[in-house]
């Protein structure tokens, strides 16, 4: 968990010349509406996200995990400077776990491929440190995960060619989740917003093993 909370760190600390972008392109005559006033909206946005599975194996193989680009859509409503409640959807196409375990006399390589969508509810709480350009927030919520496996299985070792030696097997589970993390929205104009986020998300039950962080960047559009 350290890792991640130097990752929100981190990204936070990029936001001070985002800022100050945002104060270069308001406009002299930029309403307060879009930072203080109740509306509805819509985002989109991409996103990196960083693998962290909790994958339960009695093999003790020995992993190596590949991270994935992915997108978002959001629609909520702000009641105040405070606080928006959202829903957004993530949708994130090209996980890669990998595994191969040279101990043994024959050696089986695993490689799993997913696919992971979340469909999350969550509040977005300002503390009240903004200004004119930029609003930071915190994030927090739940909902449902569905996910999407490749399973490759061989008892060849990962240097040979594995296609001819193993085979694939697919499923696909869902559950629970949950989101938390942190953000700012930047205000370079009257007609949209700028939205950077890092969050944490896991699974629980049948998803458990689906968890990573992420690093997100979007437009937001009131409506």
């Amino acid at each position: 968990m350290k890792k991640w909370i130097l990752l929100f760190v981190l990204a936070l600390g990029l936001l001070a010349p985002a800022g100050a972008w945002a104060g270069d392109l308001r406009d002299e005559e930029w309403p307060d509406e879009i930072r203080t006033g109740d509306f509805y909206y819509l985002g989109l946005g991409g996103q990196y996200a960083f693998d962290n599975f909790n994958i339960d194996d009695p093999y003790d193989l020995d992993y190596n995990t590949d991270n994935t680009f992915g997108a978002y859509l959001q629609a909520g409503y702000r009641y105040n400077k405070y606080l928006a409640a959202e829903f957004n959807f993530h949708w994130l196409p090209d996980f890669k776990v990998a595994g191969d375990t040279p101990s043994w006399k024959t050696s089986q390589y695993l490689e799993l491929e997913s696919s992971v969508n979340m469909y999350m509810l969550v509040a977005k709480l300002s503390p009240g440190l903004d200004s004119e350009v930029w609003k930071p927030y915190f994030i927090a919520g739940g909902g449902w995960a569905y996910g999407n496996h490749n399973l490759f299985a061989s008892q060849v070792a990962q240097n040979t060619s594995k296609e001819q030696e193993g085979d694939w097997f697919t499923s696909s589970n869902s559950g629970g989740a949950a989101q938390a993390g942190l953000g700012v929205i930047l205000f370079p104009g009257n007609q949209f917003s700028v939205q950077m986020e890092s969050c944490y998300f896991w699974g629980f039950g049948d998803v458990d093993m689906v968890r990573y962080g992420n690093i997100s960047i979007g437009l937001s559009f009131p409506l």
